[in-house]
Formats: structure tokens, C-alpha cells, sequence
């Protein structure tokens, strides 16, 4: 799995590098807020215990636990072409879900994932000229391995805290999903701002079960950020305030 995403990593970068250098902008992405909800398609789901659960509602779930974004960041690049750009993201991303039971010992529960991600966008701007450029895009996100987030990098594993209560669930997600997105946004020199809608396009089981019920649809609603590193128009920006400041 590592090796799968050293490689496409690579190819990303390898691809991006061939273009003009005037034309590509570098820098880094935060999801400081994310709005998750997971469906299924059985209205019980058994899990280790042997339980049978009553599924209850599928609210959405504002990101808990990603910390206002702190686990959800990565890098990007993007090549710049007259009013278009093809853009790609490499993230560490946090999603959650929030599901009720209907039994009075579980009222809600969380299950959530972390996972490295690949959004591949495509995007026009509107008004390239302009100082604040309107933008509309679309792509698809390549979501690949599903590990509980206290085995990774985070405080609650840190202070030993196990908050994760369906390891279960985990187990029986797919470790490689595809998802299309469209969002709009805009830019303002070197800071991007974007909204986003997520679906799934492929199956999210990684093991599809005939007398349990299995997930069928993911959606994510997102706030990204992008800080660019290098550009010409964040070099640009640069040179008139020290040009100001003399």
C-alpha cells in the first residue's frame, strides 16, 4: 500500500515538473471543517459482540475529532494555463460519522478513519484578471488506506484515550475509494479558499455481506484551504510590498 502511493505520488509530481515553471504554484492545504454522513442499506448492523444494533438516524457529522484541521492537511500542486488549472492534493484526512442506535444503552456513536488522500481537480476561473478570481472545478479524490486514528499521529493516542468504540466497522471498509467532487471558491493572491461536495463513486465495502448491513453511500461537504509556497502571482505580491515598504 505504501509503495502504491510513493508511485502515484511520484507520477503527480514527475508530470507537473515537465510543464513551465512560470505556470506552477506549490504549497499546502488544511480541511479546517468537514460535514461527513454514511448511509447503509440494512436497518441493523451486527458487530464483534454479536449485537444485533437497530440503525437510528445518520446525522452529519462536523468532523469530530479532526481538531479544526489539524489532522486533515497535505501538499499540493497546480499547473496554471489561461483561465484553467489542473490541481493535485496529497492530504492526511480524518473523516467521521455519526449514527444513532436505538437501543437505550447506545444513542450515538461515532466511527471515523483516518486516511491518505489524492484529489485530482480541474477548475476555470472566472475572472482571471481580477484580484479575487471566482473559480468552479471538479475531480476526483482517490482515498487510499483506512487506519483508526489513535494509531497514528494523535493526542488521543498520546494520552492513551481510546474514543473509537467500532473497530468493527474499520475492518470492514474498503482501504481503496474513489469519489467524484465538484465545488466552487476563489483566490486572493496566495491563499485559496474552496467548498466542496464528495460522493462515492466505487464500493465502499471491502467485503460486501448478505445478512449484515453494508455501507452504500458516503458524502463529505468540505472547507479547503490552499497557502501557496511559489508562484508567480504570490512572487508578484511580494515584490509590491517591499517595493511599499521602501
Amino acid at each position: 500500500m505504501r509503495l502504491k502511493i510513493i508511485h502515484i505520488s511520484l507520477f503527480i509530481v514527475v508530470c507537473f515538473s515537465n510543464a513551465h515553471s512560470q505556470n506552477v504554484d506549490f504549497g499546502f492545504t488544511l480541511s479546517p471543517l468537514t460535514l461527513n454522513k454514511l448511509e447503509f442499506d440494512k436497518p441493523a448492523i451486527i458487530l464483534n459482540d454479536y449485537y444485533s444494533y437497530d440503525i437510528g438516524k445518520t446525522d452529519p457529522s462536523l468532523g469530530y475529532p479532526s481538531l479544526l484541521g489539524l489532522f486533515s492537511s497535505g501538499l499540493y500542486i497546480r499547473y496554471n494555463k489561461y483561465s484553467w488549472y489542473l490541481k493535485a492534493e496529497l492530504n492526511y484526512q480524518t473523516k467521521s460519522f455519526r449514527y444513532t442506535h436505538e437501543s437505550i444503552q447506545f444513542k450515538k456513536l461515532y466511527f471515523y478513519y483516518s486516511c491518505v488522500e489524492i484529489p485530482i481537480v480541474i477548475g476555470i476561473r472566472l475572472n482571471r484578471e481580477n484580484v479575487y478570481k471566482y473559480k468552479l472545478q471538479t475531480g476526483v479524490n482517490i482515498e487510499i488506506g483506512k487506519f483508526n486514528h489513535n494509531s497514528f499521529v494523535s493526542p488521543f493516542y498520546i494520552l492513551g484515550l481510546h474514543i473509537n468504540e467500532n473497530k468493527a466497522m474499520l475492518d470492514r471498509i474498503n482501504p481503496l475509494i474513489y469519489y467524484y467532487h465538484i465545488g466552487f471558491g476563489f483566490d486572493f493572491y496566495g491563499i485559496s479558499v474552496d467548498l466542496r461536495g464528495e460522493k462515492n463513486l466505487t464500493n465502499l465495502n471491502k467485503r460486501m455481506d448478505q445478512y449484515n448491513a453494508n455501507f452504500t453511500n458516503a458524502y463529505t461537504i468540505r472547507i479547503g484551504l490552499g497557502f501557496k509556497i511559489s508562484g508567480k502571482h504570490w512572487d508578484k505580491f511580494r515584490k509590491q510590498k517591499i517595493q511599499l515598504t521602501k
